[in-house]
């Protein structure tokens, strides 16, 4: 579909492009909350666990104090950029861990992609792993013996 867009020559030149249809650039909050749910429903599956996602909206403040707006008609865009280019906050629950995370990614990267989930979750799955091998090892031996240093502690079962 076809749309025809002025604009003034001097923003196309300024800007080195035209800028896309308005009707292009805005983002709903439905479609945010949308991504979050495929977003959740994908982590669910591929942990095996509950997984919640929800948006959180424009991000904006210095780290320290990070602020969202969720609604994407209170979102303020810089002129010349997009809605789909702005970044956004997302929050993550792991209720089995008590783990809740923040991540930050663009709009348009997320509706192509897909919410990237939470990094530190990963290691909290190696680390998860490790606790059950260690645990299993616990109930196989209550024996432990280092020949080497002449230590042996325990009886086997």
């Amino acid at each position: 579909m076809w749309h025809l867009h002025a604009q003034p020559c001097h923003n196309v030149v300024s800007r080195g492009r035209a800028a896309p249809p308005k009707t292009w650039q805005h983002v709903s909050l439905q479609e945010l909350e949308a991504l979050a749910e495929a977003a959740a429903e994908k982590a669910s599956a591929e942990l095996g666990e509950p997984v919640l996602c929800k948006p959180l909206g424009q991000v904006y403040g210095p780290r320290s104090r990070r602020q969202y707006r969720l609604d994407p008609s209170l979102w303020r865009v810089p002129a010349g950029d997009r809605h789909s280019h702005q970044n956004l906050g997302w929050h993550w629950l792991r209720p089995s861990l008590a783990m809740e995370e923040i991540t930050e990614q663009l709009c348009h990267l997320a509706a192509q992609r897909g919410v990237a989930r939470p990094k530190m979750w990963s290691w909290a799955e190696v680390l998860q792993r490790l606790e059950s091998l260690a645990l299993e090892a616990g109930e196989k031996m209550s024996r432990v013996s280092v020949p080497e240093f002449g230590i042996s502690v325990g009886t086997r079962v």
